[in-house]
């Protein structure tokens, strides 16, 4: 038994914990994730690098240096104060003690000064700073990245757990601010005095002007606060309102020249404000999704960045004020009373994308890549829009609580449900169509099933072909291809089948129908069986489909798919136990069937009809590996085994291939093994793959914990094998394509070719966009002209 494994992070790890920051160039966009800092591309939303190795803890704040645009400072609960080049690598570092929260800096004549939130108890934090300048790299050794000696740290002042734990800095004032709930705390740099301010309503976030003496805060009512005079001591500072959040508001930004303020919360819209001397016009960007997290515009205020609760960083251009593209990996389910009902429809493999289809956004699927910590596509289900919650009560938004693909990756089934108190259920089974063209699964049959009883799992049953040839996604058949003439009730190559609470189980199949618009295919049941009046518990299909097996609480029993007949019947040695979850064995474990109750995991040899072992383990979740003999077990947290343990074993050997305890100090949810993307060319990555364990080779086992962190296990010894999209040496660009691209950062302006009538109004909009948006006049002028001018044709060519 190998027990070297360890649980390593492959997914979930937040990039919206704390707000982004872009470059000083605007190039770039630098987040918080995990103890890493993730740079993406501003113009692209492309993964471009990460810095690694800074910090053993959790990023808590970024900042840049204002003497060197090629340098970032980070701060984290380890303690560390990192300053990174934009290239990845450490240049200096000093630990600080204790946990850090946030870091801000204030840039004077004299020196830099760096401001830190230090973590002194669970509720109280101090305030402290030191000099940027004293980070100095040792003499002795300038390659080293260690210091001579650490920083000179002044301790300013103590206070409650801070809002956000952000801190801010306001130029016009030398000031630093921050604020609890009740207190709003400005610290004075140049006179070196705290001033503390009241605030009427609890506060939620805070930001200040670029270049005013003016900071804003947002409150748990909905309200937007701007204070003036906040700095001169007297505690008694004036304010002005503004109010549209019926929620609290989340995050409040200045854009870089301060003419505009941008707000958000619960409603996923931006608000954004335009301060004058009348008070404030709004403008909105409503429907974004999920609830606003964190908010901030680039130094051109070409570009806003907005982070959402659902694990989501969306660009959107400061010019027309519309969405621009979306960077993310594992998005985080929002809906749901506790963190176990946020992912109902568990883990399931894509065998042809390598991929995890899981519940995303509210009333959505994604498909995700677990290898390269990145989102495929994202499918709506429910196809309605999210209502956020009033103060009163909830409104429930239907729920995807199951979901199935097929081997091919063509056919997908999803079941949403939906019941509110005083009001019938509502459960909807679909089938889907993966259209190649699309790049989208496309709705092909809606079955009502609310008057049935509670769908309890759904299944696609195992390709044998699929199994023997790969997983190789074919080609989608389009409506009209797929006309065999046959009956209805006789299956076809693909069957679904779904599970009730009344103990009946059924098969589904699509049929070609003829109907005046031509031939296309839909879903229909072609059998449905009763045995028991019980809730089936589990079911699971054989390795290659001939044989499904049942669940009802104490018994197993074991169908024919083909005929719907009865084979055989098990039972359960313990009969105080009830039987949670069942799957098959594959490859030379096929004739292996494993169960799981609360206390034991049993395995049943089918060619013996005999229980061939049994172990006593509370098992959380049970997978079968398609690509290997191998399951994983991977068991529950009780009073007896606190901790969470996972193993790996072939049901047909008498040993474990892998045990690894204390993978988790949370309750894992789901599980299961994803088949590698292997490239056929990649010499290295086929060598490092040779040399993992047998039952890691052909598939990864991954499995996901209620705070939707996605791990997988690996052996203390083991090489890391990348699958970022990071650049390599040989996608960087030449001087060549630097110096052409330095030369083009002036946007060209193609203008349509105008006629009378609609030269007015555009020049109208031209005017009365802000000028601060707009690119230089010589551009806009050229390019203005020249639409007005007459296309040249092929008469004035020739005269």
């Amino acid at each position: 038994m190998e027990d070297g494994y360890v649980a390593c992070v492959r997914g979930g790890q937040s990039l919206t914990a704390r707000p982004p920051v872009f470059s000083a160039n605007s190039q770039h966009v630098y987040c918080c994730s995990g103890t890493t800092v993730r740079v993406y591309s501003a113009k692209s939303g492309r993964f471009v690098r990460s810095f690694r190795g800074g910090h053993t803890g959790f990023v808590t704040g970024i900042a840049l240096n204002p003497r060197n645009c090629f340098q970032v400072i980070t701060s984290g609960e380890d303690g560390n104060v990192v300053v990174w080049d934009t290239e990845g690598g450490v240049l200096k570092s000093a630990n600080l003690g204790g946990s850090l929260a946030d870091i801000a800096l204030l840039s004077t004549a004299q020196q830099d000064h760096l401001f830190c939130l230090q973590k002194k108890s669970s509720d109280e934090y101090s305030l402290i700073s030191f000099d940027l300048a004293s980070l100095t790299l040792s003499a002795a050794s300038p390659s080293e990245e260690k210091l001579s000696h650490g920083p000179k740290v002044k301790h300013l002042f103590d206070m409650l757990e801070p809002r956000q734990h952000r801190l801010v800095v306001n130029q016009a004032t030398s000031t630093v601010i921050t604020c609890s709930r009740k207190i709003i705390y400005v610290w004075n740099c140049g006179q070196r005095q705290l001033t503390k301010l009241q605030p009427p309503y609890a506060v939620t976030c805070l930001a200040s002007h670029p270049t005013q003496p003016c900071i804003a805060t947002g409150c748990a009512g909905g309200q937007i606060r701007i204070w003036y005079k906040f700095a001169d001591g007297s505690g008694q500072a004036e304010s002005v309102e503004l109010h549209w959040h019926s929620h609290a508001v989340t995050d409040i930004a200045f854009t870089h020249d301060g003419a505009y303020l941008m707000s958000g919360g619960e409603e996923s819209v931006l608000v954004i404000w335009q301060l004058n001397d009348n008070g404030a016009t709004r403008n909105f960007l409503p429907r974004l999704g999920a609830p606003l997290k964190h908010i901030s515009s680039c130094p051109t205020d070409q570009l806003t960045v907005i982070s959402h609760a659902d694990n989501v960083i969306r660009m959107v251009s400061g010019i027309s004020c519309s969405p621009l593209f979306a960077i993310g990996g594992l998005l985080k389910v929002t809906t749901g009373s506790r963190y176990g009902d946020r992912l109902p429809a568990g883990l399931v493999v894509h065998h042809s994308r390598s991929g995890l289809m899981l519940n995303g956004s509210a009333g959505m699927l994604q498909i995700y890549n677990p290898f390269a910590d990145k989102a495929f596509f994202d499918v709506d289900i429910v196809c309605g829009n999210y209502v956020s919650p009033s103060l009163e009560k909830t409104v429930p938004f239907p729920v995807v609580n199951h979901v199935a693909l097929s081997d091919d990756g063509l056919w997908m089934a999803t079941v949403e449900y939906w019941h509110r108190p005083g009001f019938s259920k509502e459960q909807k089974l679909k089938f889907w169509r993966f259209s190649k063209p699309s790049g989208q699964f496309k709705a092909l049959s809606h079955i009502d099933q609310s008057t049935a009883s509670r769908i309890t799992s759904l299944h696609f049953q195992p390709s044998k072909e699929q199994l023997e040839t790969g997983f190789d996604s074919a080609e989608p058949m389009e409506d009209g291809e797929d006309s065999t003439g046959e009956e209805e009730k006789k299956p076809a190559s693909v069957v679904c089948m779904t599970s009730y609470e009344d103990g009946s189980f059924k098969y589904w199949s699509s049929v070609a129908l003829n109907t005046t618009q031509g031939v296309r295919l839909i879903w229909k049941c072609w059998s449905s069986t009763h045995h028991r009046r019980e809730a089936v518990t589990a079911t699971a299909f054989s390795s290659d489909g001939s044989v499904l097996a049942v669940a009802y609480d104490k018994l197993i029993t074991l169908w024919d798919v083909e005929s719907s007949k009865l084979h055989s019947t098990l039972i359960l040695p313990q009969p105080d136990e009830s039987i949670r979850l069942l799957t098959f064995g594959s490859q030379s474990s096929s004739r292996y069937l494993l169960a799981a109750t609360g206390q034991y995991l049993i395995s049943w040899d089918l060619v013996d009809m005999q229980v061939s072992s049994t172990v006593q383990v509370s098992v959380a979740t049970l997978t079968a590996d398609r690509h290997s003999p191998y399951v994983a077990a991977i068991s529950r947290s009780t009073p007896a085994h606190p901790t969470v343990s996972a193993f790996v074993f072939n049901p047909a050997e008498r040993y474990t291939a892998c045990y690894a305890p204390s993978v988790s100090d949370r309750p894992v949810v789901s599980a299961a093994f994803v088949p590698r993307p292997l490239s056929g060319g990649d010499a290295k990555v086929h060598e490092q793959i040779s040399k993992l364990a047998p039952w890691k080779r052909k598939s990864e086992l991954f499995f996901i914990t209620d705070h939707q962190r996605i791990f997988c296990l690996r052996a203390r010894d083991e090489e890391e094998i990348s699958f970022e999209e990071g650049e390599d040496e040989e996608n960087k660009p030449t001087l060549l394509a630097k110096f052409i691209e330095e030369k083009s950062e002036t946007p060209k302006i193609i203008w349509p070719s105008l006629d009378a009538g609609q030269r007015q109004h555009t020049a109208y909009n031209l005017l009365a966009a802000p000028a601060h948006t707009l690119p230089s006049m010589k551009t806009l002028c050229t390019a203005f002209l020249e639409s007005l001018m007459l296309p040249k044709t092929e008469e004035s060519d020739a005269q």
